[in-house]
This record gives C-alpha cells, structure tokens and sequence, in this order.
C-alpha cells in the first residue's frame, strides 16, 4: 500500500506548516507499521485469546451473581411486605406496596448500572490486549475515569443538600409521632378534650399527618 501527502493537507488554520505535518505522519505511519507487526505475532494472538477467553467467563459470572442478588433481594423486600403490611402507614394507609415498587425500582436501575459498568470494563480491558484496539481501550479509560471523577465531584456538592434533606424528614417524623401520640390519646380518651370528639380525632390526625409530609416534601 502506498500513500503521499501534498502541500495543502496541513491544519493551517491551526498553524500547523507543512514540515510540520511531514514529520507528523512519519511518525504516526512508522507507529501503525509497529502496530501492524505486533499484531499478527501469534505468541500475542494466542495470548491474546486466552486472556479475551478468562474475561469473558468472568464477566458472565459477574452478570450472573448480580442478577442472583437482584432477585433475592426482590423476594427479600416481598417478603418484609407481607410481614410489616400494619407497620408502614402514613396518615393511616399503608405505603407497605408502594416502597415495596420503590424498593424495586431501585434494585433494578442497581442491576443495570452495573451490568452496563462490567460490559464497559470488559470491552476496555478486551481492546488493551490487541496492539490495534489498544486506542480504544485508551479512550474508554480516561472517560471513564473522567465520568467518575464528576460523579464524584457532584456526590460531594450535593452532600450538605442531602443532609437538608435528612434533617427536615427526621424532624417531620418526629412531629409527625407527636401529634399522632396526642390524637391516639384523644382516640381512646386518654388525653380529654372537652372541645374535641374523640369520633374525629382519627380522621383530623389523618389529615394533620398528611399535611405534615406534604410540608417536609416541598422543603425538601
């Protein structure tokens, strides 16, 4: 095969001269002959192979024991649904189904992030093995390095909103046990009230509970 290069094919926009340019794809031509070579040296091929042969095995183990989990996990939360059905209420209905779908939810987004992340770190160590994929491997690397740096980056920016979060829930479940206490009280007249029926006290602390979450949820 036989290529040139003429005057013109430079970046000039870029500055870049045409010398410049000349010793620029010696260099990369002389690296891609290198390359080519290696390449089919079968010492490496078969090497090559076995390593492509072990990480495939071991991707597809890894696939299977995060699916596996997945699924215990599933029928772990199932499970703990049935038993705390009367213990999940919120306002006096239970939630126990809908963080059951959450929980689920959440397992299954997990499964799939990191499925995606083993495939990702298989085709990135498949590529190193062969001197003519090797850029590829170089180019999935830093970006993957790079997305984690970010997702770093935004974990720790958004640490102080997170425990805004968690203070105005805390505080809005410890309301929230106080005034259910005071009208549990007025339910079973422990707590007399002479202004309030205790026929009422069930649906206004229904609706006072309600209010209280409603309120945490727009501040958080």
């Amino acid at each position: 095969n036989v290529f040139g290069i003429i005057e013109g094919d430079e970046d000039a926009v870029n500055g870049e001269t045409f010398q410049e340019y000349k010793e620029s794809a010696a260099v990369a031509t002389k690296k891609w002959l290198e390359v080519r070579k290696e390449q089919y040296r079968l010492p490496l091929l078969l090497r090559s192979l076995g390593f492509s042969l072990i990480a495939i095995l071991i991707a597809f183990i890894g696939i299977f024991i995060v699916m596996k989990l997945g699924g215990l996990l599933l029928s772990s939360f199932k499970n703990f649904q049935t038993k705390s059905e009367y213990k999940f209420r919120l306002a006096g209905v239970s939630i126990a189904q809908y963080a059951l779908f959450l929980a689920g939810g959440i397992v299954k987004l997990l499964q799939t992030v990191l499925i995606v992340s083993i495939v990702y770190i298989f085709l990135t160590f498949i590529f190193s093995l062969f001197p003519y994929t090797q850029p590829w491997s170089k180019e999935l690397s830093e970006y993957l390095l790079d997305l984690l740096q970010r997702i770093g980056q935004s974990i720790l920016k958004s640490i102080p909103r997170l425990a805004a979060v968690a203070v105005i829930f805390f505080l809005a479940r410890l309301v929230n046990n106080i005034i259910s206490s005071f009208f549990h009280g007025i339910e079973q007249n422990t707590i007399p009230i002479q202004w309030f029926e205790p026929e009422t006290a069930k649906a206004t602390r229904m609706i006072v509970v309600l209010l209280i979450w409603v309120f945490a949820f727009i501040f958080a």
